[in-house]
């Protein structure tokens, strides 16, 4: 969970941080207005309640041999710390060798427009952590969503993010905030956590769908409908069905961690995918196996105490956007396809990662916890699925390095995954596997299974 260690939805250093808010706000409350002791003094707080209410041991995150292969960088590192402790404030800095290099700034042709610089106004907000182009309705069609997921202003909640559209038409310097349209607001909503733009070609709208994954544990997904005479307005709102009822409860969360726009179907028009990794698996429709287990597992049926953090993808195709986009509310079951991969052991995390290999016609989903189980951290693994309306079958699939029990976790699929085409013609596919410093570009055509392999 390296990777993982700040956001991570239960016990992440995020997540402790706006929980102790929180609970601290719950506490005064309690004082202030009611001193009486709670029917049961672990509901006071989210926090305690998360600690009650998880009954299933986590699998080991990390071996032991982390450790050692760090030791010699800790040890390094320890020699240029200080730190002092004054009257009760403590503060620690470092005094040691930047392996930071700047390269010089090239001048351009004189008349190059200049660059443009975009500061967010809030601490700590992450503003810029999500991005997207689009023509969102504010006079010109260059426009750029930036989110901040992590924007806290005074006497709000914590986290509960904002998104800034901007022009990059100096003429148009105007910024647009978009909040959430919510009449109840969520302490670590992270409004704008994920962010995409399509079109919706038979309205004449573009639309911005914003991924909130902190609300009320389960997520959700409000999409923005704009055009060049009108500004964006809230048109359409997804929710997860089946939602986690607690952080710490089996079921579907963080519905809106990744989104992903492309013509999966290909119909021509813009499909959105919206990809719920750390969602557990709760029944539905799974990609058949194309090498399924020599034994069949008695217990494969019984998923609700299997296969947690599983993952899953929701396809809203670009018809159904143009139906859907008046203002209702669905959930991600609506959707026309509902891709889940084949069971496993649980922590696959399918849908961390998702790119669309145009000339193929298959679209590639990542799920770099495959081959987890209770001694090694998992192989992870690169999905290619085939998406018609007939069907969605799995047409290759890329496994990662071997790992063992003594093996870290590579974040096979995880991370980078991209697609391209030669000027010989062969499609290709790149694939990160960023825990291990490792990319493995495969070359893809239509009908062959002819692979390349070559590690970096």
């Amino acid at each position: 969970m390296l990777d993982h260690f700040d956001d991570y939805y239960l016990g992440g250093i995020d997540d402790m941080t706006f929980t102790t808010v929180e609970c601290w706000n719950s506490l005064v409350d309690w004082f202030r207005i009611d001193s009486t002791i709670p029917e049961d003094p672990w509901n006071l707080c989210p926090l305690t309640q998360a600690i009650t209410r998880r009954t299933e041991p986590a699998l080991p995150c990390i071996p032991d041999a982390v450790k050692e292969d760090l030791k010699s960088e800790a040890d390094e590192v320890q020699k240029h710390l200080h730190g002092e402790d004054e009257d009760g404030n403590f503060r620690i800095w470092y005094r040691g060798p930047r392996d930071i290099r700047s390269d010089k700034t090239r001048d351009g042709p004189e008349d190059k427009t200049p660059s443009q610089t975009y500061m967010g106004r809030f601490p700590y907000a992450r503003f810029g952590m999500s991005m997207t182009a689009g023509e969102f309705g504010i006079g010109n069609p260059a426009q750029i969503a930036i989110s901040a997921p992590y924007e806290t202003r005074e006497y709000d909640d914590a986290y509960l993010g904002e998104v800034h559209v901007v022009s990059l038409d100096d003429a148009v310097s105007s910024s647009i905030r978009t909040s959430p349209p919510l009449n109840h607001d969520f302490t670590g909503m992270r409004f704008g956590w994920s962010l995409a733009s399509f079109k919706v070609p038979l309205r004449n709208l573009s639309a911005l769908a914003v991924g909130v994954p902190g609300y009320h544990h389960g997520g959700i997904v409000f999409v923005y409908a704009g055009s060049a005479l009108n500004a964006l307005k809230h048109k359409l709102t997804i929710m997860p069905y089946r939602a986690a009822q607690h952080r710490s409860t089996y079921g579907k969360r963080y519905f809106g961690t990744k989104m992903f726009v492309a013509d999966v179907d290909g119909d021509g028009k813009e499909d959105l995918l919206i990809s719920s990794p750390w969602a557990d698996f709760t029944n539905g429709e799974l990609l058949p196996n194309p090498s399924p287990p020599e034994e069949t597992d008695p217990d494969v049926n019984n998923t609700w105490s299997r296969d947690q953090q599983h993952g899953t993808v929701a396809v809203f195709t670009g018809k159904q956007l143009e139906m859907m986009v008046d203002g209702r509310a669905v959930h991600d079951e609506d959707c026309a396809y509902y891709i889940n991969a084949p069971l496993g052991e649980g922590w696959e995390r399918f849908g961390s990662s998702i790119a669309y290999a145009k000339k193929s016609r298959v679209l590639l989903i990542g799920a770099p916890g495959w081959a987890r189980n209770a001694t090694t951290c998992g192989r992870g693994k690169v999905y290619g699925v085939r998406v018609t309306p007939e069907e969605r079958s799995i047409v290759f699939q890329i496994d990662g390095p071997v790992a063992d029990n003594s093996s870290l976790p590579t974040e096979f699929g995880g991370g980078g995954l991209t697609t391209g085409i030669t000027s010989d013609g062969d499609e290709w596919v790149a694939i990160s596997a960023h825990n291990t410093v490792l990319l493995f570009p495969t070359w893809l055509t239509d009908r062959t299974a002819r692979r390349k392999t070559r590690r970096d």
